[in-house]
C-alpha cells in the first residue's frame, strides 16, 4: 500500500510471508489488528473430470514408401465433451474443420522421417488433448479396441544408379552465390548434374549418397528452385531461399572511383586502398619522393664495373671475389702450407691476377732465437735455434722442439 500526500510525499507499507519487512513510516501503524490486511477465500469442490471423447479418427494414407520424397501423412479426428468444450483440445499444425459448442474436428499433417519404422510398420498414438485442465490420449491399442485404425504399413525403395535421389535439404547460401551443399539421398555412383530454375546447371565436386556440393552458383536475390538430373530421370524441385547480404555504404571517393585500377581499388568497408605512389582519400594524390643522396664509396665507384654495381639504397653490391664499402678489397684464399721437416720456417708464396696485373704475395714466417729481457726492456740474453727435432702428429699438426745451453761460466 502506497499513500501520497498533496505535495508528493508518500509513505509505504509492505507485507510478505517471505520477508520480515518493516518500512520506517507505516501508515497502518495504529491498526492492530493484522487480520485487516488479508482477504479469506473459498474454493468450492470442481465438477469431476470428463475425458474427451474421439468421435471420429482416420488417416491417410494407410501404407506409405519411406524411401520416397512425398512422405506426408494426414490425420483427421473428431473430439467431443458432453459438458461442453471450454478448452479446445491441441494439435500442432492443426487445421479446424468443423465446430460447435461440444464438437470439434480436427485436420494434421506430419512428414515421417527418411526411413522411419523400417523394418516394421509404425503405430499411431493420439495425446495431448486437454479437457478441463487434464491431459489425455488415446494409445494404439485403445484406438485398435474402439475399431479405429492404428497402424502404417512402411515399403522402402532402394535408390538405383538410374534414380535421381531425392532432396531433403540444402546449407545455407547467401545472395552472392558460391558454394552450396545438398542434403538428401543419392545414388553414389550416378552421373548427375544439379539444375538450377535460372538456367544453368552445374556439376557436383563432391558427393556422397548423402551430400552432393556444387560450386559456382550464380548470384540471386530471389529464391531459387534445383532439382537433380540422371540421365533421363529428374528429382522433385526443392526451392531455396538465399539471405541477403547488405554491406555497408562505400566510403570509396574519386572520379573514376580511386582514381582507376592504376592507382587503387575500392573496399567497401576500408574506402580506397592506394598503390605504390598514391596516396588521398580518392588515390590522386601522387607521392614524389626526393632523390637520395648516393651511398656508393670509392674512386671509380665501387672500383668500377669488373669491382661491383652501385644502388642508392644499399650502397655498393660487389662482385666475387671483392669486399668492402667501395668493393676495392680482395678475399685472398691462401693454400694449406708445406711443413718443414728441418726448422719451423714456413714459406707462403701466391700469386693472383686482376684487371691484367699481377699480384705476387710472399710471407715468411721462421723462428730464430729467444731473448731474455730485463725490467727495462733490455737484452739480457739471446739464445739462438742451430737444431731442430721435428714431430708430425697429424696432417695439421707438427711439433718442432729445440734445446737452449744457458752458459753461466764467465
Amino acid at each position: 500500500m502506497v499513500l501520497y500526500v498533496r505535495y508528493g510525499l508518500n509513505s509505504t507499507f509492505f507485507m510478505n510471508k517471505g520477508l520480515d519487512y518493516t518500512p520506517n513510516i507505516n501508515p497502518l501503524y495504529p491498526i492492530e489488528d493484522k487480520s485487516l490486511f488479508s482477504i479469506e477465500t473459498e474454493c468450492p469442490s470442481g465438477r469431476s473430470f470428463i475425458q474427451p471423447e474421439l468421435k471420429s479418427f482416420d488417416f491417410e494414407p494407410k501404407s506409405i514408401n519411406v524411401g520416397s520424397l512425398n512422405r506426408d501423412v494426414t490425420f483427421t479426428y473428431g473430439i467431443s465433451i458432453g459438458s461442453g468444450i471450454k478448452e479446445y483440445p491441441i494439435c500442432n499444425d492443426v487445421i479446424t474443420t468443423q465446430t460447435n459448442s461440444t464438437f470439434n474436428q480436427y485436420k494434421c499433417k506430419l512428414t515421417l522421417p527418411y526411413g522411419f519404422g523400417l523394418p516394421q510398420d509404425i503405430l499411431v498414438n493420439l495425446y495431448g488433448l486437454i479437457g478441463f485442465g487434464a491431459y489425455f490420449g488415446y494409445s494404439s491399442i485403445t484406438l485398435r479396441n474402439n475399431g479405429y485404425p492404428f497402424l502404417i504399413e512402411t515399403s522402402f525403395t532402394v535408390l538405383d544408379s538410374q534414380s535421381p535421389g531425392l532432396i531433403t535439404g540444402t546449407s545455407p547460401i547467401s545472395s552472392e552465390g558460391g558454394s552450396l551443399f545438398i542434403y538428401g539421398r543419392f545414388p553414389p555412383d550416378a552421373d548427375f548434374t544439379v539444375e538450377f530454375s535460372q538456367g544453368y546447371s552445374l556439376k557436383p565436386s563432391t558427393k556422397s549418397g548423402l551430400i552432393i556440393k556444387v560450386d559456382g552458383a550464380k548470384p540471386s536475390n530471389d529464391p531459387f528452385t534445383i532439382s537433380i538430373k540422371n540421365g533421363n530421370s529428374k528429382s522433385y524441385m526443392y526451392t531455396v531461399t538465399p539471405f541477403i547480404i547488405k554491406y555497408f555504404r562505400s566510403n570509396c571517393r574519386g572520379t573514376p572511383v580511386c582514381g582507376g585500377p592504376t592507382h587503387g581499388t575500392c573496399n567497401h568497408v576500408l574506402g580506397c586502398i592506394c598503390n605504390w605512389q598514391w596516396d588521398g582519400e580518392d588515390c590522386n594524390f601522387k607521392v614524389i619522393t626526393k632523390p637520395q643522396p648516393s651511398k656508393c664509396k670509392g674512386t671509380p665507384i665501387c672500383g668500377g664495373a669488373t669491382h661491383g654495381t652501385c644502388d642508392n639504397l644499399l650502397g655498393c653490391i660487389c662482385n666475387s671475389p671483392w669486399v668492402g664499402v667501395d668493393c676495392n678489397s680482395k678475399v685472398i684464399i691462401v693454400p694449406q702450407p708445406e711443413f718443414n721437416t728441418t726448422s719451423p720456417t714456413i714459406v707462403l708464396n701466391e700469386t693472383t691476377t686482376s684487371d691484367n696485373s699481377e699480384t705476387n704475395i710472399v710471407a715468411l714466417i721462421n723462428i730464430v732465437a729467444i731473448r731474455e729481457i730485463v725490467y727495462n726492456n733490455k737484452v739480457l740474453h739471446m739464445y739462438s735455434f742451430d737444431k731442430w727435432i721435428y714431430n708430425s702428429n697429424n696432417y695439421k699438426l707438427s711439433t718442432y722442439s729445440s734445446n737452449i745451453v744457458l752458459n753461466t761460466l764467465k
